[in-house]
């Protein structure tokens, strides 16, 4: 008689995008801004490992390859409250940006990679000189 096991994997929650309000411009010579989201907290047995943010700089009608930044990872006090990350833009222009939950591996899979046709996943930042 075979005997099988059963493994189930938890998927993370996408962290809601909360600062800057999207659509925002600002007018900031440092090309500085800081990109907060709420904490999607690990689910049962499911730790959270840190967050991936991917950034992309729109040319025309398209947008760029996405820059990635891991953010943090976790340790076992890491309570994961509201996370943010401040970035130096590389020039003015029109950027959007989106937040992925890190699982590991195991326990718990990554949040879905941002979707470009799930605009909710995504926030738009613009920079004026």
């Amino acid at each position: 008689m075979q005997r099988f096991q059963y493994v189930t994997t938890k998927v993370l929650e996408t962290p809601a995008l909360l600062a800057p309000p999207n659509g925002v411009t600002l007018y900031n010579s440092s090309l500085i801004a800081t990109l907060a989201w709420d904490c999607r907290p690990g689910v049962a047995n499911a730790p959270l490992n840190g967050y991936k943010v991917y950034i992309e700089q729109k040319t025309g009608s398209t947008w760029s390859a996405p820059t990635t930044i891991l953010v943090q990872t976790a340790t076992e006090s890491d309570t994961f409250q509201n996370s943010s990350l401040t970035y130096t833009f590389p020039a003015a222009g029109t950027y959007r940006w989106a937040v992925q939950s890190l699982g590991d591996g195991a326990a718990a899979v990554d949040s879905p990679v941002p979707d470009d046709t799930k605009s909710r996943q995504w926030s738009e930042i613009s920079f004026s000189e």
